[in-house]
């Protein structure tokens, strides 16, 4: 048997037509015809780590009208397929989050990598250049955790959003029990100056267009990514699309499949407990160790 260390549930990216859409005939044929199938094998050796790829072939707007227990059962079959290969976890397109609200442990979307990522280039970017403020739009996973360690190099923080009032007990508890140099306001581009690092996360809408070449800005949404060159053939050579959306649910989970020995004193094992807080510097840790963040570095996001 194939010994396999990942797994990654995608879609077919054309969209089928005729009578598929209408909601009785997808239901009927779904369990069918449109059965999840191991499609194809994703190697990257460079990180150590062999994965398969987990195919649905239908298009991601038929989600629209496929019932929740419907796609349940689906995930439930993929999830059947990785198990006969002892593979720990299922990397699942981003876009697909929106769709799986309810998800299995097992099912990894990214967000660990995307914050272990973004916590590099920062690292990265103030080692380089002297910076007078960072301000995040948006919100990761866990984010009072991830403010918490941004917040540990030293430099005001601001949180910038359409909805201000819901970060209000955020802001003061890292006022006042971190003691941390933080504000809460609408998204102010006009505020924004030289010096200034702008943080952009959202998983729904496409980033900001930045005008001011002098302002460092990165951006973590679904569409965008700038990596090397010669990872970015390594990833195509795979068949993987150089998005965010696919990118950070696989670097993840091979990650994940070496969180044994990083988490566990150097004995080898499997540390199957779901990433939360700031485990996602393990994650970067490991990245660390296999040499994978030199393929985001210099390259913006």
């Amino acid at each position: 048997m194939l010994e396999l260390d990942f797994a990654y549930f995608n879609l077919i990216d054309n969209e089928k037509k005729g009578l598929i859409p209408k909601k009785f005939w997808l239901e009927l044929l779904t369990p069918i015809f449109f059965r999840p199938r191991l499609e194809s094998l994703i190697d990257l050796r460079e990180l150590e780590s062999k994965g398969c790829n987990i195919l649905f072939p239908i298009a991601i707007n038929h989600l629209d009208i496929l019932s929740f227990n419907t796609f349940k059962n689906v995930i439930d079959k993929s999830l059947n397929i990785i198990g006969k290969y002892d593979i720990d976890y299922m990397a699942v397109d981003r876009n697909l989050k929106p769709y799986l609200l309810e998800a299995p442990e097992k099912l990894v979307f990214g967000d660990n990598f995307i914050k272990a990522l973004a916590n590099v280039l920062i690292q990265n970017l103030l080692e380089k250049h002297p910076m007078k403020k960072i301000i995040v739009i948006g919100e990761p996973l866990d984010f009072y955790e991830f403010l918490e360690v941004i917040a540990s190099y030293g430099l005001p923080m601001a949180i910038q959003n359409y909805n201000p009032s819901q970060y209000e007990l955020l802001v003061h508890r890292m006022l006042y029990e971190n003691g941390s140099a933080i504000s809460n306001s609408y998204i102010c581009p006009d505020d924004w100056d030289k010096g200034h690092l702008v943080l952009y996360f959202n998983k729904l809408i496409d980033g900001l267009s930045i005008i001011m070449p002098e302002l460092a800005y990165m951006e973590f949404t679904n569409k965008r990514v700038d990596i090397k060159e010669s990872f970015k053939n390594k990833m195509l050579a795979n068949h993987i699309s150089i998005g965010i959306n696919s990118l950070a649910p696989i670097m993840e989970t091979c990650l994940l499949s070496k969180r044994g020995f990083s988490m566990h004193n150097g004995e080898k094992g499997k540390a199957t407990v779901p990433l939360k807080g700031k485990d996602f510097l393990h994650l970067q840790a490991i990245g660390d160790k296999l040499g994978l963040w030199g393929n985001f570095l210099d390259n913006g996001i």
